[in-house]
């Protein structure tokens, strides 16, 4: 499978709420970085540990809100850029942010991730709504 299709595949899993097809194109030995105040915030090595960060820990909250991908292409050969729309209500309040994904694939497997939100402030208050519903907790 080629780059886009890989990372095609990937969002159109991630749109439908499907976190762990989502990562069947996902190599073992994946680097995700997220930046922008959060939570998920720093370097993650594995693709046990991005599953449990993007299914177990992010999942929960993914399904309150409706994803769209806004853009993908290949940028250079091997290198898919997404930009991906987010937005519903978390703790009564509504919620609208972009951010930019980059992926490295290789042999049809991707090896590395960037996420980089558009808004860091959209961002912040997206996760201290999350941290202020009882009925919910950000990953730790």
């Amino acid at each position: 499978m080629d780059a886009v299709a890989t990372v095609t595949a990937a969002y159109k899993a991630f749109v439908g709420h499907d976190l762990i097809a989502m990562l069947d194109g996902v190599a073992d030995d994946v680097v995700l970085h997220v930046q922008g105040p959060q939570p998920l915030a720093g370097d993650h090595a594995g693709r046990d540990t991005v599953q449990r960060l993007l299914v177990d820990e992010f999942g929960p909250v993914l399904k309150d809100l409706e994803a769209e991908v806004v853009h993908l292409h290949e940028e250079r050969p091997g290198h898919v850029v997404v930009v991906i729309s987010l937005e519903g209500r978390v703790a009564g309040e509504h919620f609208a942010s972009k951010s930019l994904h980059v992926h490295r694939v290789v042999d049809g497997r991707v090896v590395e991730m960037w996420f980089q939100p558009y808004d860091e402030d959209t961002t912040r208050r997206f996760w201290e709504a999350i941290d202020a519903d009882p009925e919910r907790s950000s990953p730790e």
